[in-house]
């Protein structure tokens, strides 16, 4: 009659007896002494049990007159993976805030873009109109412009303006949130975030 002996290791890494054995739900062995286990030949469900364990399962296919086959498990606890964060441990913050910076710098440049280009424009169309129509036209049409004409200049150049502005505010915002993630990510000393609203938009910082 076949026959196996387990050797296992205990949660301090060191051999242990207080296990007990079972083979398809039955208890073989109340706790491990040395000696071998009889089985029938054939395929086992060892479950091996050990105090403050989870369980241990291994399939086996005993062999007719196999003596003493030796089955190893071990109770000890796993060293965490290489890179793997200790239990515990600290990890980064999200970085959240770089992210946040990049999208409303980016916004801001291109707010700042459209200014150059509406600014241009209605530049172009203001010196154009004085030339035409203006103090810059000859007589008789000096100051002929019309107030439909003039109006459209004034309204590109003020939009012009509301790009400016909000360019520059979105851009020195992306820049602050840039340096801001930069300086806190060695040791994810801050947190923040960023929440966008009907009033504009507001950073809460976590130091």
């Amino acid at each position: 009659m076949p026959s196996i002996v387990i050797v296992a290791t205990g949660l301090d890494g060191k051999d242990t007896a207080q296990v007990e054995v079972r083979d398809g739900g039955v208890v073989v062995a109340s706790s491990l002494d040395g000696r071998p286990i009889l089985l029938d030949p054939g395929p086992h469900e060892l479950e091996m049990v050990h105090p403050g364990a989870p369980a241990r399962r291994q399939s086996i296919l005993v062999r007719e007159g196999e003596k003493s086959r030796r089955v190893e498990v071990s109770f000890a606890k796993e060293p965490p993976a290489v890179g793997a964060p200790a239990p515990g441990a600290q990890t980064s913050p999200p970085r959240a805030l770089g992210i946040s910076g990049i999208v409303i710098g980016g916004v801001g440049l291109a707010a700042l873009g459209a200014f150059v280009g509406l600014a241009v424009t209605g530049t172009s169309d203001f010196d154009e109109l004085d030339r035409t129509c203006g103090s810059l036209a000859p007589a008789p049409a000096t100051g002929t412009c019309s107030e439909e004409d003039v109006s459209a200049v004034k309204r590109t150049l003020t939009i012009a303006d509301v790009f400016l502005g909000a360019g520059a505010g979105l851009a020195a915002l992306g820049a602050t949130l840039l340096i801001v993630d930069f300086a806190t990510a060695a040791d994810g000393a801050a947190n923040g975030r960023v929440v966008a609203g009907p009033d504009g938009v507001s950073l809460t910082l976590r130091f």
